[in-house]
């Protein structure tokens, strides 16, 4: 398999002077130890095999000593012609492979007719950190824009979502939970603003929280329909239907009233 860019760019002799010139110009750092242990030899990465673990430009430090790597290590391997590849080690039964974080590729090592193991690359210990660039009018900006769409467009999107599997039934019905408990919370705040006011006395949190339950249901108007009312006509219609259409329905009824809640569910039974 061959790459146009080596992983490794292995710099030529004298090696002190080629590193301190590449540490001074990619990483801007001037302090190199000269009792380095040869050991431990920082290398330039020139390929994006690795990439975004490594990448191009990156020093890293390879710890020659180490040529007998656990699985899933990050090592540097030197195959016939010079070449060298750094990738995660896998042994596999004797046919030890590369794998790759850019694509995942798997080089199988055995398709070479030498290679060695250089070292296990044990850090990253030098790479620039580039400037971010500031938006013109990044103080216009301080909120993200929001999205306006129509009831209509709403419901479509919601539709599309559950189609898409993107969202369940479920997390439909938890945001409209939690709709309803944010109007009651506004209620109990509205009620305390009041009765500190002096226009109305102030009721208990508790008492707000329980006083819809207490408002008696309108019945069917004499209509044909559920004992409960409209809206137990309308449970039963639910019950008729599959789930992943009960998000949209309560969209409807959410929009439009009840009623139109309850025209929508009763089509979507009869198709």
């Amino acid at each position: 398999m061959g790459v146009a860019v080596n992983d490794f760019d292995w710099p030529p002799v004298p090696y002190a002077e080629y590193l301190q010139k590449e540490l001074d110009g990619q990483t801007r750092y001037a302090y190199l130890n000269p009792g380095l242990d040869r050991r431990y030899d920082p290398v330039v990465v020139g390929g994006n095999a690795m990439y975004p673990v490594i990448q191009p430009g990156d020093v890293v430090l390879v710890d020659t000593g180490s040529t007998r790597p656990e699985d899933g290590r990050v090592v540097a391997v030197r195959v016939m012609g010079g070449r060298t590849l750094i990738g995660y080690w896998h042994p596999r039964d004797g046919n030890p492979v590369l794998q790759q974080e850019r694509t995942d590729a798997v080089i199988d090592l055995a398709q070479y007719p030498t290679w060695s193991i250089y070292g296990i690359i044990t850090k990253v210990i030098g790479r620039d950190i580039q400037p971010r660039p500031a938006s013109p009018d990044v103080a216009l900006e301080a909120e993200e824009a929001r999205m306006d769409v129509t009831p209509g467009q709403a419901q479509w999107i919601i539709e599309r979502l559950l189609a898409d599997r993107r969202i369940s039934a479920t997390d439909v019905n938890q945001y409209l939970a939690g709709m309803q408990g944010e109007i009651r919370d506004i209620e109990r705040r509205l009620a305390e603003l009041r009765g500190i006011a002096g226009n109305a006395p102030a009721a208990s949190p508790a008492a707000h929280a329980v006083a819809p339950a207490k408002t008696p249901k309108r019945r069917a108007g004499g209509k044909k329909g559920h004992p409960r009312g409209i809206a137990g006509t309308l449970a039963v219609l639910l019950r008729s239907i599959p789930a992943a259409e009960h998000a949209a329905i309560a969209a409807i009824r959410a929009n439009n009233g009840i009623k139109a809640a309850i025209n929508a569910a009763r089509r979507t039974a009869k198709t």
